[in-house]
């Protein structure tokens, strides 16, 4: 998704900035982004492209956020906008909406089930499941942690199993999948040794987590 993409490049971007550039914590998150990002393409000499008219902004918010275009009507009416706030406005409202919630499920639908089905049983599907868990704006911490140790008997919680479900019949495949999707880190290279390349990734990192496992599961 390109919000993770955004995220991601965000992180990369505080990298280049020593303390002396360190936004106080309590800045407004726009303002932390326009000022990572900045220096971040400053430090690399690239020229950043001209601020998006606000057509091609409604068009690529929309996308992003509800995986949909805009109408005409709903594009005329955010042209014509003379309100300096319109674009928070905008993000704030789509956010708001049944086609956020709708269209963000089915992103991490796919994320975490690697083309698999999560396919609607007695049990729920996880689609349901994400569906509830970001329309009551769950932290994605309560997210981890009802996949990995799912309770089926909480009606909120039903379908958060499916993603185990097709993974508990290889517990190195589970392993490796946790590492990539939860933690960004593919650990599969400690399986049979320490990583050749990163000093971190240890054969006891990914038996660590494996032992974990086998004995939850």
């Amino acid at each position: 998704m390109r919000w993770s993409v955004l995220f991601l490049f965000c992180t990369a971007a505080i990298c280049f900035a020593d303390e002396a550039e360190m936004l106080p914590a309590d800045r407004p998150v726009e303002v932390a982004i326009d000022h990572y990002i900045s220096a971040a393409l400053a430090s690399a000499k690239i020229t950043p492209a001209v601020r998006a008219d606000d057509a091609t902004f409604i068009r690529r918010v929309t996308l992003d956020l509800c995986g949909r275009i805009p109408t005409v009507s709903e594009t005329q009416a955010f042209v014509e906008s003379k309100d300096p706030k319109k674009r928070s406005q905008l993000v704030d409202r789509l956010m708001q909406s049944s086609g956020f919630v709708r269209y963000q499920a089915a992103e991490f639908d796919v994320m975490l089930m690697q083309g698999a089905s999560s396919g609607r049983n007695k049990g729920g599907s996880l689609r349901d499941y994400l569906e509830r868990a970001i329309a009551a704006n769950r932290p994605w911490n309560e997210i981890f942690r009802d996949l990995i140790l799912p309770n089926d008997d909480d009606a909120a919680k039903k379908g958060a199993g499916e993603f185990l479900k097709p993974r508990l019949a290889d517990v190195d495949k589970l392993t490796t999948e946790v590492s990539v999707l939860f933690f960004g880190v593919n650990v599969s290279c400690a399986r049979c040794h320490d990583h050749p390349l990163v000093a971190d990734w240890k054969q006891d990192h990914f038996f660590g987590m494996k032992s974990f496992f086998n004995r939850t599961f």
